[in-house]
């Protein structure tokens, strides 16, 4: 910890009280702050893409985020123990809780926010952007692809999980292909190149856990996925994430579409993709795709209980998108 104090005050000129290590990060404390040195495992020119990012968003008026700390140097990372690493000052709180409808309705707001104040982003060459702009349509074919591969695979096992997946998979086939042929005669390129003329920023990763509700003040975290996408995708896997929590009521992901329709608009072109991003059975592919890829990462049970609970969905799913009108 004596190294790290002397890089800390070189870098930063921070004079750390307290130095606490938790999961390949740092909590630093400091007089009347406190700090999180994040271990990054990514590039420097894509540390230099989330630091402008969030420096356009702070420029813009989006003051909710933990904003990165230039060194004294000026770069946006620091290097420590051959690993990179980034400082920004800890925000302090409880994670939004998903459960809670006011904290639904404020983060609404926040995603809304978030994606007015990063329209005009232009990164600098010296930053390695993701765009993600065009895409869906090649993601859901793979993924549809990859659930017709995994049904021969299931075919030669004799496991429960095997028998389940079986009996199921041909439904969310058929709903897959649906989605795309929806999606292919959907104004979806029209809904890319607005976003890409108006130069539009998601998170990515928009869950509660990167949402932190300080004295009932959400602050967004965690950009480390951020990228050139349509606004829906992060507002799909948010209903996606809460619509989970209340059997697919409709009336909670209106709640998320009106209130951040307070701030940003979503056209009518908007909400058929987002309807047919819902409809997609991005949960069955997941959960298979798991299981066949990279079972060593959960148990046998805990796989068949996964399955178990989107198949448990499967009506209230299908009602969902009958009345999400």
């Amino acid at each position: 910890m004596q190294d790290l104090e002397k890089v800390l005050m070189q870098e930063y000129e921070i004079s750390p009280k307290s130095i606490k290590y938790v999961k390949n990060n740092y909590i630093i404390g400091a007089d009347n702050a406190r700090f999180i040195l994040k271990m990054m495992n990514c590039s420097k020119e894509r540390i230099q893409f989330i630091f402008e990012a969030k420096k356009h968003l702070a420029n813009k008026g989006f003051a909710c985020i933990d904003e990165d700390i230039p060194s004294l140097s000026g770069e946006p990372w620091i290097s420590y123990e051959d690993n990179l690493f980034v400082l920004s000052k800890d925000i302090q709180g409880n994670e939004c809780d998903f459960d809670n409808r006011e904290h639904v309705a404020k983060a609404s707001i926040l995603l809304a926010n978030m994606h007015l104040s990063s329209k005009g982003f232009s990164p600098s060459p010296q930053a390695r952007s993701i765009d993600e702009l065009g895409k869906l349509p090649l993601y859901f074919t793979k993924r549809l692809e990859e659930l017709k591969k995994l049904k021969k695979i299931a075919k030669k096992g004799k496991n429960p999980f095997d028998y389940l997946f079986l009996e199921n998979v041909d439904y969310y086939i058929s709903l897959a292909e649906e989605c795309l042929a929806e999606l292919n005669a959907s104004n979806y390129m029209n809904v890319v190149e607005n976003t890409r003329r108006e130069s539009l920023l998601c998170h990515h990763d928009f869950t509660h856990t990167n949402i932190v509700m300080c004295d009932e003040q959400p602050y967004l975290i965690n950009f480390n996925y951020c990228c050139f996408e349509i606004k829906v995708y992060d507002i799909a896997n948010f209903i996606r994430r809460k619509m989970r929590k209340c059997r697919w009521d409709v009336k909670e992901a209106w709640n998320i579409i009106d209130n951040y329709s307070k701030v940003e608009n979503i056209t009518g072109d908007d909400f058929e993709v987002l309807k047919i991003m819902l409809k997609y059975p991005q949960k069955f592919w997941r959960v298979a795709n798991k299981y066949y890829n990279t079972r060593r990462s959960w148990g046998e049970k805990s796989y068949l209980l996964k399955l178990k609970e989107v198949l448990e969905e499967k009506q209230e799913h299908l009602n969902f998108i009958k009345n999400f009108t």
